[in-house]
C-alpha cells in the first residue's frame, strides 16, 4: 500500500495538499484523478511514499484517507518541477496547487485529462513513449548572467545551440512575451529549422499540443524557444536555459499566484542540474548586485558600455517656452478646453508640442523618404486636465483617478468644431484605470468654472500637431487604445514598413513590436520621472536603451531636464554609473536587493478595508511584531474603484530572514480577499 500526496489543478485555490492511498504506485510529476466530496478531480501526484514508511503519518492523521481506484496515470512534469514549485511556493506564499496550475499550460492538462480517459493498454503505451527516459543530472548547475547588445547575443546563442547539438544536448530560451519569442524564432531557426520549437499562448491550443507532443517525441536534440508558462516541458536533455531580456516586467505574473517567474525558471534550472543563463542589454539591479556578490558568474566580461551607432542630441525644451507660465513638470497642453482671452494674449508664445529641432528631423526624412518612429509616454490628447481658476484636477466620478482628453477615432464633419462653450464636441474624459468615458462639456466639478486648461503631452496632441505641419506625411500610431491586440500592432508596423516615409507614433507598448528605423524621437519622457516607484529610472533607462538599439543614425530626445543624470549617462554610452548610483540610493533606503518588500492589497468599501486591514495588522503586531517596525499603510495610488476603496500595507523584511516559515504560513492562511505580493514590481 501506499500514500499518495497530490496537488488538485484547479482553478480555484486549495490551500493544503490532499493525501490518498492506493495499492498502485504513481509517479511524481504524472496527472492521476482522485476522488473529492462527490465528484473527481485531476491532481498531480507530489509524493508517493509506501506505507510503511508512513505509519506515524497516518497514526496522526485527523481525516480518514481515501482510496484511489484508477490505476492510470499520465507523465506531464519531472519530479524537479514540483520541487521548484514547492521552493516558489514557499517564497512567495501562495498555495502550491495553484503554482502548479501556473506553471503547466491549460492546453497540455486538458489534452492528458483526455488521454487519461481512455483506458486501452495501446494508449498507455504510446503515452509512455512520448517521454524522452531520464538521464543522470548533472551535480551542480551553473547560473551565469550575460549583458552585452541584442546582435552579439543572438550571434553567442546560436554557437551555444551549435555546441549543444554537437553533444546531443538541447536548449531552452524562454522569452517574456509572444513577440519576444516570434522575434528569436526568427533570429535563432536559420539553418535548424526542423530542429527548432516555437511555444507560446499565441498559438492554439491544438497546436500547442502538436508542438509539446513533437518536442518529447523528437529523438535529435533540439532548440525550444517559449513564453515562461512552457519551461516545465519534460524534455530531459536540456542542458542549457536561457532566460533572455532577464530586465523585462512581464516576468512578473499580473494574475493569481503573483510569482516571479524568472525565480522559477532558476529553481527548476537547479534542480534539473541545467546551466543557467540571464542575457540582456542591462541587467536588473538586483541581478547585478547578485552578480557582485558572488551568487551568479560571468558568461562572457559583463559590458557596460553601449554599443550604439546612432548620434543621441538632447534638445531641452525650456528655450523654446520660457515665457509661458507653468508649474507643471510636463509641457504645458495643446490647447484649453475653453478660449479664454488671457491665454491668448499677444505678449505670450505658442507652445509648439513639437520642437524646432523635431521638426527639422520629420521635414529631412520626409525629403529622404525615410522612416521616422516618435516616443510619446503617455496615451490621449492630454494626460492631465485642471481647472484654471482653483487648480483642481479633473477627476473620474468613478474611481477618482485623473482622467485623460481623449479624441474621438471617427470625427463627424456634421458636427461643428467647436460648441458655443468653445469646446470641441469629439473629445471626451477617458478614465485609464476603470474605463468610465465623460464627456468633455463639462466645467470644473469643485467651483464650476469652465476655464479647464490640459497639461502634458500625449500621443493623439502629437499625432495632431504633426498633421497640422505636415499634412502630406503618413502616420500610424500604435499604443493600447488604436492597437488593442498583438495581431492589430503587427498590421500597423508592417504598414509603416511598407510606407517609405511613414511616421510611427508608439508608447511603451508599441516597443516591443519597434522595426529597425534610421530616425528617431522622443516626444516626451519627463512625465514619467514624476511616477513615485523606486523602479522608475531604471525603467526609463531600458525604454531608452530599447529605442536606440533600433536606431541606426539619429536619436533626439525632447525634455525640460537635459542635466537629468539618466541622460548623462546615455550620453556618454557607459551604464556602470547608472548601476551604482541606484545601489546605492537602494542600499541606503532598505530597498531590493538589500530587503524583500511583502505588499498585502485590500478591496471593499472605505470602511471594510480599513477595518480588514486593521484587523491584519494587530494580528502581526501581536504574533509578528518583529517585523512590523517598518510596516506602513496606505491608500492606492488610485485610491478607489468602481465604488471600492483599495488599501496597501507594506512589510519590509531583511533578505536574511525569508521566507520565515510562520509569516509565510500567515499570508497562506488569510482569506482570498487578502492579496499577497512579495517583491512586486511597484509598490504604488
Amino acid at each position: 500500500m501506499y500514500i499518495i500526496t497530490v496537488y488538485p489543478i484547479v482553478k480555484r485555490t486549495f490551500k493544503d495538499e490532499l493525501t490518498y492511498w492506493s495499492s498502485h504506485s504513481f509517479s511524481a510529476g504524472s496527472i492521476i484523478e482522485v476522488p473529492f466530496r462527490s465528484k473527481h478531480l485531476l491532481a498531480l501526484v507530489a509524493d508517493c511514499v509506501p506505507a510503511s514508511k508512513a505509519k506515524s503519518i497516518i497514526k496522526q492523521a485527523s481525516f480518514i484517507t481515501k482510496k484511489i481506484e484508477h490505476k492510470k496515470e499520465i507523465p506531464v512534469v519531472r519530479r524537479e518541477c514540483v520541487e521548484a514549485c514547492e521552493q516558489i511556493s514557499k517564497y512567495y506564499a501562495v498555495p502550491l496547487g495553484s503554482v502548479i496550475n501556473a506553471c503547466v499550460p491549460d492546453s497540455i492538462l486538458q489534452k492528458n485529462l483526455e488521454q487519461k480517459n481512455k483506458d486501452s493498454k495501446e494508449d498507455e503505451k504510446s503515452e509512455e513513449k512520448k517521454y524522452i527516459k531520464p538521464e543522470e543530472k548533472n551535480v551542480l548547475s551553473d547560473l551565469l548572467v550575460y549583458q552585452t547588445n541584442t546582435p552579439d547575443r543572438m550571434s553567442t546563442y546560436k554557437s551555444i545551440v551549435r555546441e549543444e547539438f554537437a553533444r546531443k544536448k538541447s536548449v531552452h530560451i524562454v522569452a517574456p512575451t509572444v513577440i519576444s519569442a516570434e522575434e528569436l524564432f526568427q533570429n535563432l531557426q536559420k539553418g535548424i529549422e526542423d530542429y527548432v520549437i516555437l511555444l507560446h499562448g499565441g498559438l492554439s491550443k491544438k497546436k500547442q499540443i502538436e508542438l509539446w507532443n513533437k518536442a518529447l517525441e523528437c529523438g535529435h536534440s533540439l532548440l525550444i524557444i517559449s513564453t515562461p508558462i512552457f519551461t516545465s516541458l519534460p524534455r530531459h536533455d536540456i542542458q542549457t536555459l536561457i532566460v533572455e531580456r532577464e530586465s523585462s516586467r512581464a516576468y512578473s505574473s499580473i494574475r493569481t499566484p503573483h510569482i516571479d517567474w524568472r525565480d522559477y525558471i532558476e529553481m527548476y534550472a537547479i534542480n534539473i542540474g541545467a546551466r543557467l543563463i540571464y542575457g540582456d542589454t542591462f541587467l536588473r539591479i538586483e541581478t547585478l548586485f547578485r552578480r557582485e556578490n558572488g551568487e551568479l558568474s560571468d558568461f562572457f566580461p559583463l559590458s557596460y558600455r553601449i554599443e550604439k551607432t546612432a548620434e543621441i542630441i538632447v534638445v531641452d525644451t525650456n528655450t523654446n517656452s520660457k515665457s509661458l507660465k507653468t508649474g507643471a513638470s510636463e509641457a504645458v497642453a495643446t490647447a484649453t478646453i475653453e478660449t479664454h482671452p488671457s491665454l491668448h494674449s499677444k505678449s505670450k508664445k505658442t507652445f509648439s508640442i513639437l520642437s524646432e529641432e523635431l521638426r527639422s528631423m520629420i521635414e529631412y526624412t520626409g525629403k529622404k523618404n525615410a522612416p521616422l518612429f516618435i516616443f510619446t509616454a503617455r496615451r490621449g490628447l492630454s494626460p492631465q486636465t485642471v481647472c484654471g481658476d482653483c487648480a483642481q484636477t479633473v477627476l473620474c466620478k468613478l474611481c477618482k483617478a485623473p482622467v485623460v482628453l481623449h479624441q474621438k477615432k471617427s470625427v463627424s464633419t456634421s458636427k461643428p468644431l467647436t460648441s458655443e462653450l468653445g469646446i470641441d464636441p469629439n473629445r471626451f474624459f477617458l478614465c485609464h484605470h476603470c474605463g468610465t468615458e465623460e464627456s468633455a462639456l463639462q466645467a470644473c466639478a469643485h467651483c464650476g468654472s469652465w476655464k479647464l486648461i490640459t497639461l502634458g503631452i500625449g500621443i493623439e496632441g502629437v499625432e495632431d500637431e504633426i498633421k497640422k505641419l505636415f499634412p502630406k506625411r503618413q502616420i500610424f500610431r500604435l499604443d493600447r487604445d488604436n492597437a488593442t491586440t498583438d495581431k492589430q500592432a503587427t498590421k500597423v508596423v508592417a504598414d509603416f514598413q511598407e510606407c517609405k516615409d511613414g511616421i510611427l507614433l508608439g508608447t511603451e507598448s508599441s516597443l516591443a513590436f519597434l522595426p529597425e528605423v534610421s530616425y528617431s524621437a522622443i516626444a516626451s519622457l519627463d512625465s514619467l520621472f514624476s511616477i513615485p516607484d523606486f523602479r522608475i529610472h531604471e525603467r526609463i533607462l531600458h525604454t531608452l536603451l530599447r529605442i536606440l538599439e533600433k536606431t541606426s543614425t539619429y536619436f533626439l530626445i525632447q525634455t525640460r531636464d537635459p542635466d537629468n543624470t539618466i541622460l548623462k549617462h546615455l550620453k556618454i554610452a557607459n551604464v556602470l554609473d547608472f548601476y551604482r548610483d541606484e545601489i546605492s540610493i537602494r542600499e541606503m533606503l532598505k530597498y531590493p536587493p538589500f530587503s524583500v518588500h511583502i505588499k498585502i492589497t485590500i478591496e471593499g468599501t472605505k470602511q471594510e478595508a480599513a477595518e480588514k486591514m486593521k484587523k491584519l495588522q494587530k494580528v502581526l503586531e501581536h504574533d509578528h511584531s518583529e517585523y512590523t517596525k517598518d510596516m506602513t499603510v496606505f491608500p492606492a495610488f488610485v485610491p478607489s474603484a468602481k465604488g471600492k476603496s483599495t488599501l496597501h500595507m507594506l512589510l519590509s523584511v531583511e533578505k536574511e530572514r525569508w521566507p520565515d516559515p510562520k509569516l509565510c504560513g500567515l499570508f497562506a492562511s488569510l482569506p482570498k480577499e487578502y492579496i499577497v505580493r512579495v517583491n512586486p514590481e511597484s509598490l504604488l
